[in-house]
């Protein structure tokens, strides 16, 4: 089984690789929370983010918009 494709989100290329992220990439927050993008506007500023894992039980199954700045890794 191979290792899921880990995108790099700090550096000189980090904004641009978070602008091109695809739906369906995995996150986790620096919030203590995870989810799938479900949508990406490409500004490179937030995507929108259906978590499936959050410190507040309540954020489970919802989607928000997530800031660059918030995001600690992407996965596909």
């Amino acid at each position: 089984m191979t290792e899921p494709k880990k995108y790099v989100l700090s550096g000189p290329n980090g904004a641009d690789t978070f602008r091109n992220l695809p739906e369906g990439t995995k996150i986790t927050t620096i919030y203590e929370g995870a989810g799938e993008i479900t949508a990406n506007p490409g500004d490179g500023a937030y995507v929108l983010v259906r978590f499936t894992e959050h410190r507040d039980p309540a954020v489970v199954g919802t989607e928000e918009f997530v800031f660059f700045n918030e995001v600690r890794e992407a996965t596909e």
